[in-house]
């Protein structure tokens, strides 16, 4: 029984031991925005679905939780800055200097600098410390004032121009509205809810939300059968017969001719016509497309919230709202997305339905300046919240996924079995999801509702969010990290000229360190490993696996990582039907968690493979496997088990 609880263990750490690699493979990292966010959000899915599995270290969850969502939410901050997610930065800083664009070359720096300070890269931080000091002259980036500056301008970018103004109206508003009394408690509620201090707390909340929790995504990728209709030209007789231009000699015979001496010059000019008919031809294909989603945002209104639980509980709404906004606008109709929303306490109140900008406007308003008090009852909420989906849905097929997203402090009892059962009496098999967001109050009920459905193969999530935390999100102390934004300077200081006068020789430093380092890691993966293979020596500054596949993939080296891929990951014998052996079952969880990783990365097919060989490379020591012995269990013929796991890899990888 012992040594069972140990190799359960085992198992255990290897799938948590998942989530360190990813974080630090996004500290390594330090080029691409976009795939070291990739890595951080498929770290984060794999922390919530472990922490549902079992209970884990309390200190070291919020220590992984709270820098994950620092780090995602800068992300935010940096794009929304101007820099390319896909574009190494760099080559952003380099083009930056040359457009005279300062405040974008200050956040590619400030984005190179934070990973280089985490993965201990002395040359890379110290190059990026001595650009902010040119930049900054003899201001500090960290300080306090500089950075709720650079906090408000990162609100109008990540949510649209004006979205400060909304908040401090709305702000306005609810003071006045509160300031000629009413219900005593909410009056007394409101002074402290409404104090001047509120607006930059949303404001920070609200940058942070994004960071923090997962919810889903408000359009879902389905995969339908299309079927289109092709009109082709044929020889043979057809019911339509049209002209077209001729293009080979033997297409003479069927041309209109007005006059046989142009008949060549015609023919080369295009101009020849020739009969032909058309047939109609029916194409089906597989095609993803984009499926609206019903969106219910059920939020505990009752008085246990007021404080940081209700600031991040309306920031989170508003966030979302903010998005929508931009969707309507970018797509109009087309956005397919509908959101509802409803507070409650002791009653469900009544519900808002948003779907155009202007409903947009009166919900952000609505949201942020009213104070809301009273009891709890969860469960009537979240059984009116599901009559609604099924009115919507009703009204709407094409509405076809439903999320609800719960956010609440958990002071109420659940009946988890009631709920599910409501829940399938009204919507029978449609694929709905529910996200609990658990701010500083766990509710085991609710979570265990969560984790039935993820065991069912739903899109559901919990978070648990501790007062503490909370408290650090509406604080804005959740990124200490320097100001992302500069001061503003004058018109003079923007040029090409003397953006290039202060900065060019640090910037080609940074651009000559980045080429020297690549360079360095190509001649690592021909002459010097060659060389090194031939005297028989094992260098300890030989590259890893992962740095030989990520090396690849950024120089398209496809054929090599292709090989390397097939090595580790080798395509499955068609009757795998070998009896279980040592080591099978952990070389399956490796499997399985370095497959749903990269569905949760995504990337490129030479992005996935390197990524998997990476990730294959770390996870290795924690499941005690030997790389000779992994080559081993996975050849020829081996376990079924393995032979699935290899098949879902492949298949993450877009390997087959």
């Amino acid at each position: 029984a012992l040594a069972g609880d140990a190799h359960a263990s085992n198992l255990i750490a290897v799938e948590l031991g998942a989530v360190d690699h990813l974080l630090a493979a996004a500290n390594e990292e330090g080029e691409l925005l976009g795939r070291r966010r990739r890595l951080l959000e498929a770290a984060r899915q794999m922390l919530l679905e472990s922490s549902a599995a079992v209970t884990l270290d309390s200190a070291g969850m919020d220590a992984r939780r709270r820098y994950l969502a620092k780090e995602i939410a800068r992300i935010d901050r940096l794009e929304a800055a101007g820099l390319a997610p896909d574009v190494a930065l760099t080559h952003q800083a380099r083009e930056a200097l040359s457009r005279g664009e300062r405040q974008r070359l200050h956040a590619a720096v400030v984005a190179m600098q934070g990973p280089a300070l985490a993965r201990g890269d002395v040359q890379t931080a110290m190059l990026a410390r001595r650009a902010m000091n040119a930049l900054w002259n003899a201001g500090d980036p960290r300080d306090h004032a500089a950075r709720q500056l650079s906090s408000r301008r990162s609100a109008e970018e990540v949510f649209g121009e004006g979205f400060g103004k909304v908040v401090e109206d709305a702000y306005a508003r609810a003071r006045a509205r509160y300031a000629f009394g009413g219900d005593s408690a909410e009056v007394e509620a409101a002074k402290t809810y409404f104090l001047r201090s509120g607006e930059l707390q949303t404001v920070s909340a609200a940058l942070a939300v994004d960071g923090c929790f997962e919810t889903g995504g408000a359009l879902t990728p389905a995969r339908i059968m299309e079927r289109q209709t092709h009109a082709r030209a044929v020889r043979f007789p057809t019911k339509d017969l049209v002209l077209l231009p001729a293009t080979q000699p033997d297409e003479i015979a069927d041309a209109v001719i007005e006059d046989p001496r142009r008949v060549v010059l015609d023919l080369a000019a295009g101009r020849l016509l020739a009969r032909r008919f058309v047939q109609d031809e029916a194409v089906e294909r597989p095609r993803v497309v984009m499926k609206g989603e019903v969106r219910v945002y059920v939020l505990d209104g009752s008085g246990s919230m007021i404080g940081p639980r209700a600031r991040v509980r309306d920031a989170l709404l508003l966030a979302e709202l903010a998005t929508l906004r931009k969707r309507v606008e970018e797509h109009g109709k087309h956005s397919r997305v509908v959101l509802f929303y409803r507070y409650f306490d002791t009653t469900p109140r009544p519900i808002t339905r948003v779907t155009t900008a202007a409903e947009v406007d009166a919900a952000m308003v609505d949201v942020l300046s009213t104070v809301r008090t009273g009891g709890t009852d969860i469960e009537a909420a979240l059984h009116s919240s599901i009559q609604i989906i099924r009115s919507a849905t009703d009204a709407d097929p094409d509405l076809s996924h439903a999320h609800i997203v719960l956010v609440t402090d958990g002071e109420s009892p659940v009946e988890g079995a009631r709920v599910i059962a409501a829940r399938d009496a009204a919507l029978g098999a449609m694929p709905i999801g529910m996200s609990v967001i658990a701010l500083g109050q766990e509710n085991t009920a609710l979570r265990a509702i969560v984790a039935k459905q993820r065991a069912n193969g739903e899109r559901a999530f919990y978070h648990y969010v501790p007062d503490d935390m909370l408290g650090d999100i509406v604080g804005g102390e959740m990124d200490e990290g320097p100001a992302i934004h500069l001061p503003e300077v004058s018109q003079e200081e923007q040029t090409p000229e003397k953006l290039d006068a202060l900065l060019g020789s640090v910037v080609e430093e940074m651009a000559a360190l980045a080429r020297h380092r690549e360079v360095e890691a190509m001649e690592a993966l021909g002459t010097r490993e060659a060389a090194e293979e031939e005297l028989g020596l094992a260098s300890q500054e030989s590259m890893t696996e992962g740095e030989k596949a990520r090396a690849r993939a950024l120089h398209r080296d496809r054929l090599s990582l292709v090989d390397q891929f097939d090595r580790w990951f080798p395509k499955p014998a068609g009757d795998s039907t070998a009896e279980p052996t040592a080591d099978a079952e952990e070389v399956t969880v490796v499997l399985a968690t370095i497959a749903e990783v990269l569905d949760a990365v995504a990337g490129s097919d030479l992005a996935r493979r390197a990524d998997a060989i990476d990730l294959l490379e770390r996870l290795l020591p924690d499941a005690r496997v030997s790389p000779a012995r992994w080559r081993e269990v996975t050849a020829g013929r081996c376990t079924k088990s393995v032979a699935q796991g290899l098949t879902a890899v492949r298949f993450a990888a877009k390997a087959d």
